[in-house]
Order: structure tokens, then sequence, then C-alpha cells
């Protein structure tokens, strides 16, 4: 039975520490920013402006809004309204959900980082290393969403729509793809859809993964 517990404890600290480290800006922080509005953070030396990544580490009266590694850093004191100073961000909107915050203080503890799936190559671009795919933003939607999804090697890759039923609605992306991320746009603009709950799965070779969207008309 001990042993049974050391490993289960081991696999969920591992699961947290994967989970944790595939947080990124792009990817995971700026939709939340966005879902709540947080253009810019108010407060006594004026503006933070979180919604550019470089601008979260620009200095100004109160210090950078994020230092990395840094969980009391002046964007967390803003949202959780204990700054001292200003208004809590964000500003005139809907309080920000435990689970939002608690995601941008595990991105903050990992570092902060913009991508976290790429790596550096000699002439310069960037290359994920690993297979990736994100929450729709916006979401809920209506009449349209960006899907974004990451794959690190060459492979044949296909993006499909379902409804609850498992019905495929939509195709968004069935061809061969090169290294890199990518973008997909979902629009029902001139569709029959009806409001409700779809779902969106990606394929890549051995790699899928379905997520959840929901359409609001």
């Amino acid at each position: 039975m001990r042993r049974l517990l050391s490993v289960l404890t081991l696999l969920f600290i591992t699961l947290q520490f994967t989970e944790g480290q595939g947080i990124s800006y792009t990817n995971n922080i700026k939709p939340i920013f966005n879902t709540y509005g947080c253009t810019s953070c108010h407060g006594g030396s004026g503006n933070f402006f979180v919604t550019p990544y470089t601008s979260l580490f620009t200095t100004g009266d109160h210090k950078p809004v994020v230092v990395k590694g840094d969980t009391n850093s002046v964007l967390i004191k803003k949202i959780k309204g204990t700054a001292g100073f200003g208004d809590q961000m964000p500003q005139g909107g809907p309080v920000m959900a435990a689970n939002d915050l608690k995601l941008i203080i595990q991105w903050i503890k990992n570092g902060a980082p913009e991508n976290p799936t790429s790596i550096d190559l000699f002439d310069g671009r960037t290359l994920p290393q690993s297979f990736y795919l994100a929450q729709n933003y916006p979401n809920p939607f209506n009449p349209s969403t960006v899907i974004t999804y990451s794959i690190p090697k060459s492979q044949y890759v296909t993006l499909k729509v379902y409804n609850v039923l498992g019905k495929e609605v939509a195709t968004l992306v069935d061809e061969f793809k090169e290294p890199g991320t990518y973008t997909s746009q979902f629009s029902v603009l001139h569709s029959q859809l009806t409001s409700g709950v779809y779902f969106y799965s990606m394929r890549a070779g051995s790699f899928v993964e379905t997520k959840k969207l929901i359409l609001l008309k």
C-alpha cells in the first residue's frame, strides 16, 4: 500500500509539473486578459498595459507588473485588490475566477514564459518541442473563433469539429504540415449550426486531443 501511494504521489507531481510547464503567455494567459478586458492595469502610476507580452516586464512608479518567479508581483496584487493603490483589475468588470488567477500564478512560478514549447534554432527561427492544442479563443464565441496548435515535426494534421452526437460538422485542417505553430479560424457566419456545445479534435500521427467549444447565437 505504501509503495502504491508513493507511485500515485509521484504520478500526481509529474502531471502537475507537466501541466505547469505547458502554460504559455500567448496560449493561456493573454486569452484570460482578453476575456476580462484587462487591456491595462489602472494604478497610481497611470496604466500598466498587460496585453503585449513585453509590457509585463517594463518598469513604472510601482516596478514591473510581473517579475518572473515572484507570485507577489504587482499584477497579482492588482487582481486580488491588495496592491494598495488605484483600482482593482479587471476594472469595471467581473472579479477574476479563482482558476484563472491560479493559472496566472502558476505561469509566473514557471518564469512567465511567452512560449515554453519553443526552442531556438541556429537561423533564429523557433520550433515547438511538443504537440499542443490550445483552447479556442474566444470561447463562448459567435460568429467565429480561433484555434491555435503546434507540431514539433512534419506531420499530416487533421483538425475537425463535431457536435455532441459525434457528427462531424466542419473540417478546418486536413493536410501535411511542416513543424511550427498554426492558427485556424472556425466561423459559423453562413452555417446552420445552432447554439450549444461542440468539440474540436486534432490528430497528428499518434497525437490526438479533443477540446470543447461553445457557440452562442
